[in-house]
């Protein structure tokens, strides 16, 4: 039976679908294809082979050594003061190696008084401002850094080998040159540019009401954006303006009415107060007695009788006791006609134990991850904050917009059924004396207790005013304290009667050092990335390798070798030591920065995952079931055409032979 199509059709049928596969392929085989161009291999070596730290920080000290004491041993302390010098500067040179931090010590001159300005100028030439430190020989002036900082003091009867040494300890101490313990480093943030600070309120439970007579507010009405304010500028504000190089600092707030705890604290008795405290008491309430005469006398007779019937009372209930337990003739007469308040009972507090601290905050439950922004009515803005709108500008992978990091600080206000709410010591059952705590990476708590009211005022109210500007003070001390724990900020701690000017050059030293160790963290960072990278590129063979990346890998490679310039700078116009560490900062997070965005390029994992057994389990049932049937139609149109040539070669033969 002859077919519906002819050859010829059924042949431009399937030639049709042919040319429409083969034109196809080069589409197909452009996006299939792992694009890897190179990278600068030879530049990433030269900064791995450099070690833990890739970045040298130059550091330059002067230490100018006094002469105290009387005139009269001006020879001696002379000559204590040159043995000094020569042990000290022996000992500073010893620290030109790389400290943990990756600092160097790069100039270090020890001069007699009065040189010091001098040797300053010559060293602020060559490396920068240097760290002036002055101490004196007696025992009565102290070792002081940058203009009379005072902090410790050597003993003029020690050897000149041990006050060297005590000396030296005491420079890399105050200017953090040591090794970090782990305890605090554990408890920084990853650094990043940005930080937002999420001041919450947190109520364990606003919904208890208010009972018939002596009762507690069940919560905090909610913040007072004025005083909140006010609060965060002069406890917060300095911290964030110290700052300003390394972070930008910006602020939320929110308000929580139900925070329920997932534990039970301890419950605990504590003794009341003494026979002594319930007698001041009394002689407090005379007192008041004494200055509002304005009660009638009618009831002021009916109070004497009723006190002293109370008097008499408890006098005869307390003569089985001990003679040494009875007040005294003096002490009782106090208490003649007032009434004897009741010894209290004891007192019912409720303990955090150290390990119910770990599991304090719930999260999840207290929804304390993703808060919402504060509006500007709400929150009114703080002149050192940076609003978060700004970075919303900038598109994703850009430079200027990082990683941020959120710090959670929590005002917990307890539940009247949990108040007071302390916390427990460790190893021991009494309470601390803190009253908030911090959590390492993640923020700090502050347990507020309100203190009891009497039902005659705000009977209705069952919510407690929000609090002031100075109500707000012990709680702002702890988070200032927190936050600066957070972000590393690890002020010296300042001698009684130290200037105003001695504690800012404490804090200008604290600054200082706190930039030093970003740089050394990202530049290491960095280094590490781009390492990665290349790893990666060697062991993975269909890593994509695209323009995007390499030009990220560029750029973070130039970011730091203008780090490593910026450090090599020696004439004046580098500018001071702060303003060359800030700029240093910049190069180095724009370098992992860069570096981190070349790593997780959307372009390079895109067929990370597909190796090259794994495209024949793809394409088989891809192209099975498009190419079986092309080649099946193109094996039976062949067939088809030489069975055709056949019978026509027949029909040659036979008609050839009828022809004969």
């Amino acid at each position: 039976m002859a077919s519906f199509q002819t050859w010829h059709k059924r042949s431009a049928i399937l030639l049709a679908f042919w040319t429409a596969v083969v034109l196809s392929l080069p589409a197909w085989w452009y996006l299939t294809s792992i694009q890897r161009l190179a990278l600068p291999q030879e530049r990433v070596q030269d900064w791995v082979q450099r070690g833990h730290c890739p970045i040298r920080i130059p550091l330059a000290i002067v230490v100018e050594v006094g002469v105290g004491g009387e005139a009269g041993q001006s020879a001696s302390a002379s000559a204590s003061a040159h043995a000094l010098r020569h042990e000290l500067a022996t000992l500073l040179h010893s620290t030109r190696t790389p400290t943990p931090n990756c600092e160097q010590v790069m100039q270090v001159q020890v001069v007699a008084e009065g040189e010091a300005q001098p040797a300053q100028a010559q060293i602020s030439h060559q490396h920068g401002s240097a760290h002036l430190i002055t101490l004196s020989l007696s025992a009565s002036a102290p070792l002081s850094l940058a203009n009379d900082l005072a902090s410790s003091s050597s003993s003029s009867t020690a050897s000149i080998a041990d006050q060297a040494h005590a000396i030296h300890q005491a420079i890399c101490k105050l200017l953090q040159l040591e090794a970090i313990p782990t305890s605090i480093s554990a408890r920084e943030i990853p650094y990043s540019r940005r930080v937002r600070t999420v001041w919450h309120l947190l109520n364990e439970d606003a919904s208890v009401s208010r009972a018939s007579n002596h009762t507690s507010y069940s919560g905090l009405r909610g913040w007072d954006a004025q005083a909140l304010n006010h609060a965060l500028i002069r406890h917060i504000g300095p911290i964030a303006h110290h700052l300003d190089a390394i972070h930008d600092i910006a602020t939320e707030s929110q308000v929580k009415w139900y925070a329920p705890l997932d534990f039970q604290p301890v419950e605990m008795h504590v003794p009341g107060e003494s026979v002594p405290e319930v007698l001041a008491t009394v002689a407090q309430a005379q007192r008041q007695q004494r200055d509002h005469q304005s009660a009638d006398d009618d009831d002021q007779v009916t109070r004497d009788a009723s006190t002293q019937d109370e008097a008499s009372k408890a006098r005869d209930s307390d003569e089985s006791a001990d003679a040494e337990s009875l007040p005294s003739e003096e002490q009782q007469q106090l208490v003649t006609g007032i009434a004897l308040p009741e010894l209290p009972q004891p007192k019912k507090v409720h303990l955090i134990t150290p390990d119910d601290l770990t599991v304090f905050v719930n999260s999840a439950a207290w929804g304390l991850s993703s808060p919402s922004p504060a509006g500007e009515y709400e929150f009114p803005s703080a002149p050192w904050t940076k609003r978060l709108e700004e970075a919303q500008e900038h598109a994703w992978g850009s430079e200027e917009l990082e990683e941020e990091r959120t710090l959670h600080f929590v005002l917990f206000v307890a539940a009247p059924h949990h108040r007071p709410l302390l916390i427990q010591t460790h190893n021991s059952t009494a309470a601390s004396n803190s009253s908030g705590f911090l959590l390492p990476q993640w923020g700090g708590v502050f347990l507020h207790n309100i203190a009891e009211v009497q039902a005659a005022s705000d009977v209705g109210d069952a919510l407690a005013p929000a609090l002031g500007s100075d109500d707000l003070d012990p709680a702002m001390r702890v988070f200032a304290s927190q936050l600066r724990a957070l972000l590393g900020l690890r002020i010296p701690i300042s001698p009684r009667g130290s200037t105003q000017g001695q504690r800012e050059a404490r804090i200008a030293v604290a600054r200082q050092a706190l930039l030093r160790r970003r740089i050394a963290e990202t530049a290491r960072e960095a280094v590490r990335t781009l390492d990665g990278i290349i790893k990666l590129t060697h062991k993975i063979e269909n890593l994509g390798i695209g323009p995007r990346v390499r030009d990220d890998v560029m750029s973070a490679l130039d970011a730091l070798d203008q780090l490593e310039m910026e450090f090599r700078l020696q004439d004046s116009s580098a500018g001071s030591t702060s303003e060359r560490l800030s700029r240093a900062l910049s190069h180095s997070r724009r370098a992992a920065s860069h570096a981190s965005r070349a790593f997780f390029n959307r372009d390079m994992l895109a067929l990370l995952y597909f190796p090259a057994e794994h495209k024949y389990a793809v394409y088989t049932p891809l192209f099975g079931p498009v190419a079986v049937p092309l080649l099946v139609a193109l094996a039976r149109l062949a067939k088809e055409r030489r069975k055709a040539r056949s019978a026509e070669k027949e029909k040659e033969k036979e008609s050839s032979k009828k022809e004969r």
